[in-house]
């Protein structure tokens, strides 16, 4: 279909498709919670190691130890 072809239909009928196919989005949405939830644990994580090597440094006169 040409840019041309899209002026023969209502402005309804050209954007129908795409709004057909945004609705199998939803099917992802299940499976992209547990996926989040997994990755905002691995971060929270990570930034409380983080802060509490930061806190540790902080303590020992800012020397840190090596592991």
């Amino acid at each position: 279909m040409s840019r041309a072809d899209l002026g023969k239909y209502p402005a309804a009928m050209v954007l129908q498709p795409s709004l057909a196919h945004l609705g199998h989005w939803y099917l992802w949405a299940p499976y992209m919670v547990p996926v989040l939830v997994v990755l905002a644990a691995v971060g929270r994580a990570v930034w409380s190691e983080r802060r509490e090597e930061r806190k540790e440094a902080q303590g020992s006169g800012g020397r840190r130890e090596k592991r």
